[in-house]
């Protein structure tokens, strides 16, 4: 009931350019905070079941970071895509506590290619950091990569089908420790729109 609303000051600069066929994005930011919010781990005897925990004003925080993002078409029908977002979030009342469920550090790489006038693929590959599901660091989700791909034929604006898998490499992965994702996971969809 004594929980304060948080309230932030957001600050972010970017730069973009582009050519015939690629194009560039930069941008950094930086966020402060005041009575930054966050889900405290609280002794096993607090509550009835555990993990115990609830939601305190922390002081000040601070969050810094940056994202890149390029696009290149070597072929009109071929796009590439690459992104690298970087976060730091420092607690600057509390330095001991740990930021719960934000990677320091994500990559990823896309492809489209439209190989004929009705077929298309797609490919990503995405890369997390390992990210605390604890303030305390306790316990941690650890780093992941994952793979997906997808094949669609698309005869008409209208309608479509689409084969692909997601997390092609059936990692084991959780964006909280304990909670895992489904592995490897096979799709097929028809779809149609007016």
């Amino acid at each position: 009931p004594g929980l304060k609303p948080e309230s932030a000051l957001h600050v972010e600069v970017g730069a973009e350019e582009k050519g015939a066929n690629w194009s560039a994005r930069l941008a950094v930011f930086q966020s402060r905070l005041r009575d930054a919010v966050q889900s405290i781990s609280l002794a096993p005897t607090a509550c009835s079941v555990s993990p115990c925990t609830e939601l305190e004003n922390l002081g000040k925080q601070r969050n810094r970071g940056s994202e890149l993002t390029g696009n290149y078409s070597p072929i009109e029908t071929l796009h590439l895509t690459g992104e690298v977002d970087l976060v730091q979030i420092d607690y600057l009342d509390n330095p001991a506590q740990k930021p719960i469920g934000t990677p320091e550090n994500k990559y990823r790489l896309m492809g489209d290619w439209n190989f004929l006038p009705m077929l298309f693929a797609r490919a990503d590959w995405q890369h997390e950091s390992a990210r605390y599901s604890t303030n305390t660091g306790t316990r941690v989700a650890g780093s992941f990569n994952l793979v997906n791909a997808f094949l669609r034929f698309e005869p008409s604006r209208h309608f479509g089908t689409e084969i692909g898998v997601r997390n092609a490499t059936n990692e084991l992965y959780a964006y909280e420790e304990g909670f895992f994702e489904p592995g490897r996971t096979w799709i097929a969809q028809v779809d149609f729109r007016l």
